[in-house]
């Protein structure tokens, strides 16, 4: 059962590529409104945004990126003979093969259309991984699910993935009253019986998965290499992420 989606992290520099255009010495700080800033030798040179972007169904009202510029759409499909295309708010469209869809930004004009934010503490994680030499391209976005079986019409169950077919029931909507599903219990689903979504928390943010963090540990040659990160993490409040990664690299496990 996938409980992510594959996405990108673009920035705003280098027509919305991803930020390997910048060189080793350039470090990065997180500024109070989320945008982040570039330094080099003692100076701000840049700040940038970051756009989480998918290759997923495009609909109206949407924002995507597509040859180095963002736009919104107007219209999902527009057909001409077997190509799909985008219609953006100008009336021109952009074959969909071309399109990446913006599901998350720090961007805040787009966020204040709607997209969602990517969370701070996603933030302060991705530019200590950059500031360590490694550079966050790819990424995973949490799923959420919701299912319509056993009830009525447009009547949904919102579930939380457990592991494999089980689910946490986080919520019900139902125009009458049900006795299929209570909030709380774990029920299990067939893939065929749910459709699956972006996951928003409740202040906006996606979830983005941290499994970059391995590749961070591995980086490192000794203990004290460790030791000098932790600290860094532990002033930004993201030491919680690393326990049960250290535990394992400690004990050689």
């Amino acid at each position: 059962m996938r409980s992510t989606l594959d996405a990108r992290i673009f920035s705003s520099n280098d027509n919305y590529r991803t930020i390997r255009s910048f060189t080793k010495t350039d470090k990065m700080t997180l500024l109070t409104n989320n945008s982040i800033a570039i330094w080099l030798d003692g100076a701000i040179i840049d700040t940038i945004e970051l756009y989480v972007v998918v290759n997923e169904k495009i609909e109206k009202d949407d924002w995507y990126i597509v040859n180095g510029f963002l736009k919104r759409c107007t219209d999902s499909v527009v057909y001409s003979g077997d190509s799909k295309y985008v219609k953006d708010t100008l009336g021109n469209t952009d074959h969909i093969q071309y399109c990446a869809k913006i599901v998350a930004t720090t961007d805040s004009a787009l966020n204040n259309e709607g997209v969602p934010f990517i969370s701070r503490s996603y933030l302060l994680f991705y530019i200590n991984q950059f500031n360590n030499g490694i550079s966050i391209v790819d990424a995973k976005i949490e799923l959420a699910f919701r299912s319509n079986a056993a009830l009525g019409h447009k009547e949904y169950v919102y579930l939380e993935h457990v592991e494999e077919d089980r689910f946490i029931v986080t919520k019900i909507d139902a125009h009458i009253d049900q006795t299929s599903y209570t909030v709380g219990d774990e029920e299990e689903f067939q893939e065929y019986e749910l459709e699956s979504f972006i996951k928003v928390n409740t202040d906006r943010s996606i979830t983005i998965k941290r499994g970059d963090v391995l590749t961070l540990i591995r980086s490192l040659q000794t203990r004290q290499d460790l030791f000098n990160v932790l600290l860094e993490m532990e002033k930004e409040g993201l030491l919680s992420l690393w326990h049960p990664i250290i535990d394992k690299w400690v004990t050689n496990e």
